[in-house]
């Protein structure tokens, strides 16, 4: 009960749902008394000040500046995310290994990567991510072959 109403209030707490409400609170009073005109003109005017002005932008800061702009961060990122067809099928086959070894391959040679996250929903293909273990060893012509493909 306590959540149902909980997201009514803040709904009705919303800025631009209170001035609606006020707008059309009013609009539907005017005509039997006057405090209904004053609602009314309470919820346009609040309704243009969000529109029209930057009360609006002042009121979604607190939201924007939870989490710092990406030109302030300065650490290097912590994981890599690889999606496979980025890399000819070659040199994985010269390797001999599939595509997905290769990748796996390729990003358990950074100290940083601490875990790699496969897609697997076959025992089979946790056995062959498995053999990528096999060959780790890359030599630097296919380094610049992937890199050269990695941009």
């Amino acid at each position: 009960m306590f959540f149902i109403v909980s997201k009514l209030f803040w709904y009705l707490a919303a800025p631009l749902h209170f001035s609606l409400i006020c707008l059309g609170a009013g609009l539907a009073a005017a005509s039997r008394w006057s405090l209904g005109m004053r609602l009314a003109i309470f919820g346009a005017t609040l309704l243009a000040l969000m529109s029209f002005s930057p009360l609006g932008s002042l009121l979604l800061r607190p939201l924007e500046d939870r989490f710092p702009r990406q030109s302030e961060i300065r650490t290097p990122p912590k994981g890599i995310i690889v999606l496979g067809g980025a890399v000819d099928e070659r040199i994985a086959r010269a390797r001999g290994q599939t595509l997905a070894q290769m990748a796996l391959a390729w990003l358990l040679r950074f100290p940083e990567i601490t875990s790699a996250l496969i897609g697997a929903s076959k025992v089979s293909q946790v056995e062959e991510n498995v053999a990528a273990l096999s060959n780790l060893e890359f030599s630097a012509e296919e380094l610049k072959r992937i890199d050269g493909i990695l941009g």
